[in-house]
């Protein structure tokens, strides 16, 4: 039996993490899989095969972390020899090209704008861009999930088009409406008994809560009633908590935290909004869908635009509200933030306008619902597992 290897971080909270959980069930019986993340400390979702904890903390200093990890692996495949090694995210890709053996086949997976993500860190871009571009086009393969991260890798990094393809998130459809209709806890019941907005999504400068929560507020003098629920944690909270409480919106927006089952809530709001900077391929998008919830997205790059309006240029540069086939796009805000009392962006008036217009329109929002259901089925987690096997099993070691 072929042996695999998975490379990620972790097993807990992000999507890159779910989809090698997703791939180690769904070819353990075709390989003998083995899971190698930086820390299994906590283990968000069910896997099968073999778990490697590398057992280096979270706190750790990035380069301190990137060295052991980078010795862990190279341990790792010296003992179990991997036919094929598959990482997720920057520096796990890293480290797995830069370890590879001899008769090892590497695969990368790429989940979020590297040209963006790369200017996050302290070292200078043009250093970190010959870093990637150099180890990356090393690698057997290259999968970015969606056509904007795949025109990035090319534009930016220069990367081998021949060897780079598209394969979207894996969602399991049917497993989520299932979940979206378990019961709300009695606490919560109380806020969606009113019209409710939802955002789910880690709290980082990547996601923009902030436009929501100022955008929101400008809604809510058309909707009186309306609620806003964010679902996640990160290092924004503090600063999103003290935002709210300047704009008199503590008793409207309710901060849920990071929930195992965000579909019950989601399932029950009235749109859904994603108020990101960048992206990958949003699964949160998806699994909105597949609730049946309407979705207003930002039109960033890269992804939104390739769920909600698959018919259109994927560079397309939108001033205003676009209702596209299966959602609605509004134009990217400046990331920038602004104290509260500071006038609303044009961006986020949009954004606001866009909210009471699906609210306010039942036919609208009935259209959108049947619409998210239809399109969810296009990102069925098994179409997805079947590209993931044909590519693993006749390209690289099957």
């Amino acid at each position: 039996m072929k042996k695999i290897l998975f490379i990620a971080p972790s097993l807990s909270k992000g999507g890159a993490e779910r989809v090698v959980a997703t791939l180690s069930r769904s070819l353990s019986s075709e390989y003998d899989v083995n899971i190698a993340v930086f820390s299994s400390k906590r283990i968000d979702y069910e896997y099968e095969g073999q778990l490697i904890d590398l057992e280096i903390p979270e706190s750790q200093n990035r380069l301190i972390k990137n060295f052991k990890a980078l010795r862990g692996i190279k341990k790792i495949k010296k003992e179990i020899e991997p036919d094929v090694s598959v990482s997720f995210l920057p520096e796990p890709n890293l480290i797995n090209v830069i370890s590879r053996t001899e008769n090892e086949k590497t695969i990368i997976s790429v989940r979020n704008r590297l040209s963006k993500i790369l200017k996050n860190f302290k070292i200078p871009f043009f250093i970190s861009r010959h870093i990637f571009k150099r180890e990356y086009s090393k690698a057997d393969a290259i999968i970015p999930n969606s056509k904007g991260l795949k025109r990035d890798l090319i534009e930016n990094f220069d990367l081998p088009e021949n060897k780079i393809k598209v394969i979207n998130n894996p969602c399991p459809v049917e497993g989520i409406q299932e979940k979206s209709e378990e019961d709300l806890e009695k606490e919560k019941r109380e806020i969606f008994e009113k019209p409710t907005i939802i955002t789910v999504g880690s709290l980082t400068e990547q996601k923009g809560q902030w436009h929501l929560i100022r955008a929101f507020r400008e809604a809510k003098k058309e909707i009186k009633e309306l609620n806003l629920v964010i679902i996640g944690e990160g290092p924004l909270r503090n600063y999103l908590e003290e935002l709210v409480e300047n704009l008199d919106l503590e008793k409207d927006v309710h901060f849920l935290g990071f929930k195992d089952n965000p579909f019950k809530y989601v399932s029950r709001s009235e749109v859904f909004v994603l108020s990101s900077l960048y992206e990958g391929l949003p699964n949160v998008i998806i699994e909105s869908l597949a609730c049946g919830t309407p979705v207003i997205s930002t039109d960033c790059k890269s992804g939104p635009r390739e769920i909600l309006a698959p018919n259109t240029n994927i560079t397309k540069d939108i001033k205003d509200i676009e209702k596209a086939e299966y959602g609605i796009l509004t134009p990217t805000p400046d990331g920038k933030k602004r104290k509260a009392k500071e006038p609303l962006t044009k961006e986020e008036k949009t954004l606001s306008k866009a909210i009471t217009q699906i609210i306010n329109n039942k036919k609208m929002k009935k259209k959108c619902s049947e619409k998210s259901k239809e399109r969810a089925k296009d990102f069925k987690q098994e179409k997805t597992v079947n590209k993931w096997k044909e590519l693993i099993g006749e390209h690289y070691g099957g």
